[in-house]
């Protein structure tokens, strides 16, 4: 690469960042006003796209768009503010199944209203 195409490179990429930033901040006012994360909302989003259907924490993690971050202590934390269930598998006792609560759904439908 030269350093033309390189410093073009620098250039997109900052505008990348500030494209996203961009977006991010009013979505993070409306997650934080409703007490969760951007990483949980799309937890919550992947959950209700199951259909009521309880889905794996591997399952999760694989639709993430972060898939980096620690979906197990994220559920967790869904759980405990009673939007999303958890139980062990019957068929393997080793795994936690996950759905979204109709808490967690009425949860999505408040924040995207605000999104509109």
């Amino acid at each position: 690469m030269t350093k033309k195409s390189i410093k073009e490179s620098e250039v997109v990429l900052v505008e990348i960042m500030r494209a996203s930033n961009l977006i991010e901040q009013p979505l993070s006012r409306i997650f934080k006003a409703e007490g969760i994360t951007q990483t949980q909302y799309n937890i919550l989003r992947i959950l209700r796209g199951n259909k009521g259907e309880r889905i794996t924490a591997g399952q999760v993690k694989s639709k993430m768009v972060n898939s980096t971050s620690d979906c197990t202590r994220l559920t967790d934390r869904l759980v405990i503010k009673g939007l999303a269930k958890r139980e062990t598998n019957p068929k393997s006792r080793r795994e936690m199944l996950v759905q979204i609560t109709a808490k967690g759904l009425k949860l999505l439908n408040t924040i995207e209203l605000a999104i509109q």
